[in-house]
């Protein structure tokens, strides 16, 4: 079996940095093959992808990646030790992957390792983090604080290695550990760097929808100008997808889009509906609720809503949280392990790779939800309570039985439900579908490309 890196990746969009990354990684680890696990439509900091989860996947397997596996909406949209525990647990399910490589503010492996064995090794960590998250802190200012400032606060690729490499021990993996320091730009950066090639993904999607605004809405001059304007930080086939994207109406998506659906969703409902969400609580709730009779945006809506101790990524967590359903329920249930894996795309190596994963891989990794469905609704009209125990599935191509059958109804149900929310925002119905949950995975051969 040949040697697998994994990477944990959003590509929102796919830039040159991620090329850098891919490519370092595959030297310094002497990978033959690498998987790709990616947000699909929504993203860690809880906001809506700024393009289709089946572009940015055409352009990883064209820069580099092998195999593209979506992560489930409960862990992309999830918090730094949700989202980590999710992308770690998917690669490890593969069955295949020798190594994992992330990229960090400081590059040291040892640095974050020796954090590491604090948080496992001093116990009173754990206590002052909760206790600073029940003040009000944010999560990874709560971290640092406990860590006596070691980790900085505004270093949050270094605040998710961390949180690969916990998870990665209390899984006792074998996989091993690598990072690279991050490519020049800095991850939240706002605005496009003057020269260079490297830019933050915050400053391109800026940068993508300050064109849109300003505009260049008017396809496909507008289009031209959407893709011209990135086209010196993300590689050729990026910007070819973007401006392809734009001229369908498919990009640049953002919190803009999604108005209507979100004010709905709040209004319809009363608080304790609202607070019963992920990572939303009573206070939080109850500010949500007043905000979105109050404004007319989902940008209002936030901002009514911030102080210094939320930030946000907590706010459009909770956000999306209500928009998508992940209830407390929901989230019991599936903080166990993702109940899943979707191919999101693959070229011929990749190919490879998931015949070696039909033999090794512990979770189910299907092409296509449709394909899903019927063993899902025989298997739900069995109880009327969506989230009781049942008898496993037998999955078809597996030799042995599906080991938490609640939690792959759940995630599908859930992927399939956000699917189609960012699918309904787009402005032409008819380039829905071109985006949905129902496509095909995409498959680079001999330059082209398949899948619609």
């Amino acid at each position: 079996m040949m040697n697998c890196l994994g990477v944990v990746a959003e590509y929102n969009p796919f830039h040159n940095g991620h090329a850098w990354h891919l490519s370092e990684a595959r030297r310094i680890t002497g990978a033959e093959g690498v998987i790709c696990v990616m947000s699909g439509d929504f993203l860690q900091r809880g906001e809506p992808a700024v393009m289709s989860k089946w572009a940015r996947t055409e352009a990883a397997l064209h820069c580099g990646a092998d195999l593209v596996i979506q992560i489930p909406v409960f862990y992309s949209t999830g918090s730094a030790d949700i989202f980590a525990h999710g992308a770690i647990t998917l690669l490890s399910a593969t069955g295949v992957v020798t190594d994992i490589c992330f990229g960090s503010e400081t590059g040291s492996l040892e640095t974050l390792q020796d954090n590491l064995d604090r948080l496992f090794e001093d116990a009173g960590i754990q206590d002052r983090i909760q206790q600073a998250i029940r003040e009000g802190l944010p999560y990874p200012r709560a971290m640092s604080m406990a860590l006596d400032g070691n980790l900085d606060h505004h270093s949050p690729n270094d605040i998710l290695g961390l949180e690969y490499l916990r998870a990665l021990r209390k899984m006792g993996s074998s996989m091993k550990p690598w990072t690279i320091i991050r490519a020049e730009a800095g991850y939240g950066d706002q605005q496009l760097p003057e020269s260079g090639s490297i830019a933050s993904a915050t400053s391109i999607r800026a940068a993508m929808m300050d064109a849109f605004l300003n505009g260049a809405d008017a396809f496909p001059d507008g289009a031209d100008a959407i893709a011209k304007v990135v086209t010196p930080f993300v590689p050729e086939i990026m910007a070819s997808l973007i401006r392809t994207e734009a001229i369908d109406g498919r990009c640049p998506v953002g919190w803009k889009d999604f108005a209507s659906q979100v004010l709905t969703r709040f209004r319809s409902m009363i608080p304790d509906e609202v607070s019963a969400h992920r990572g939303v609580g009573t206070v939080l709730g109850r500010k949500l609720l007043k905000a979105s009779w109050a404004n007319g945006t989902v940008r209002e809506m936030a901002e009514s809503v911030r102080s210094r101790n939320v930030t946000w990524s907590r706010i459009y967590r909770a956000i999306a949280a209500v928009l998508l359903g992940i209830s407390t329920p929901a989230a019991d249930l599936l903080a166990r392990r993702p109940g899943y894996g979707r191919v999101l795309g693959f070229n011929e190596k990749g190919k490879a790779i998931l015949a070696a994963m039909r033999e090794r891989a512990t979770l189910p990794f299907i092409n296509s939800p449709d394909r899903a469905w019927p063993s899902y609704n025989r298997w739900v009209s069995r109880s009327r309570e969506p989230f009781e125990p049942r008898e496993p599935i037998q999955w078809p191509g597996m030799n042995r039985p599906f080991p938490d059958e609640a939690a792959f109804a759940a995630d599908l149900q859930a992927d399939r439900k956000a699917s189609g929310i960012w699918s309904a925002a787009l402005a032409n119905p008819g380039d829905r579908s071109k985006a949905g949950e129902s496509r095909k995975p995409v498959m680079i051969s001999t330059g082209l490309v398949k899948g619609n």
